[in-house]
């Protein structure tokens, strides 16, 4: 059992429609990769998702979308994420996403305000909901256990 429908299912003050109200967008090129983080936020509940795959449509995104969480591909066609992040409103969890294992990269990923680094290897699925989980569970967006 996941740990999101196992908190549900122990914890009444979670409410799920806090967890369909969190809003998303996935800055991903690769449609693929995009498709699969999608797919493993609906099936932990999160309901409203949004993808774009450049940091211009980001950018277009979020003047529009209050977003709670943002999850970046850290090379994008038409730059890095870290230009990204270090442009957003750090109310938000921003979580990078990479298909590379780099020390530097993950550092400055940090230091641009990062919550957390994950690779997009054979476990992304579960890692990365995982990291939204507890970002959101760190930053009070949902109830805490």
């Amino acid at each position: 059992m996941n740990r999101l429908k196992y908190i549900l299912e122990k914890n009444q003050e979670l409410d799920t429609k806090q967890i369909s109200n969190i809003k998303i967008l996935i800055v991903e090129d690769n449609p693929d990769h995009a498709t699969l983080a999608q797919i493993a936020l609906n099936q932990n509940g999160y309901e409203h998702i949004d993808i774009v795959p450049t940091i211009n449509k980001a950018f277009e995104k979020i003047n529009s979308t209050d977003y709670n969480v943002l999850l970046v591909d850290y090379c994008l066609p038409d730059g890095y994420g870290l230009e990204l992040i270090e442009w957003i409103n750090k109310s938000c969890v921003i979580i990078m996403m990479t298909g590379q294992s780099d020390e530097r990269a993950a550092v400055q990923a940090f230091k641009s305000g990062a919550y957390d680094y994950i690779v997009k290897d054979a476990l992304f699925r579960h890692t990365l909901c995982e990291a939204v989980e507890t970002a959101l569970e760190n930053k009070k967006m949902v109830t805490p256990l």
